[in-house]
């Protein structure tokens, strides 16, 4: 029987974990627009996802009254973002201005 190194095993752990991490985003990022066109119609195409960190999706708006009624919406966007992606755990929509 074969041992691996500790610091070998740690290190592919790693990059599992990080791959998984970046296919949770990703379906994150493509949800977001999906949920948007459907709760929103009239102005989905004027937000862009921009980063998913740390519970946080973090998405740029076109103006400030787009970003507003998402804001005011958040609690609903982020269940149904919740409910259709197993593990995103988002909890928190944050706006990044230009």
């Amino acid at each position: 029987m074969s041992f691996s190194p500790l610091k070998k095993l740690i290190k592919k752990r790693l990059e599992k974990r990080d791959l998984q991490q970046g296919v949770i985003e990703s379906k994150v990022a493509e949800k977001t627009k999906e949920v948007l066109k459907e709760q929103f119609s009239n102005f989905a195409d004027q937000v862009k996802v921009l980063d998913v960190k740390d519970g946080r999706l973090i998405l740029k708006a076109d103006n400030s009254s787009v970003a507003q009624e998402i804001q005011l919406h958040q609690e609903q966007i982020i269940e149904e973002l919740n409910k259709k992606i197993d593990k995103a755990d988002i909890k928190k929509i944050t706006f990044k201005s230009n």
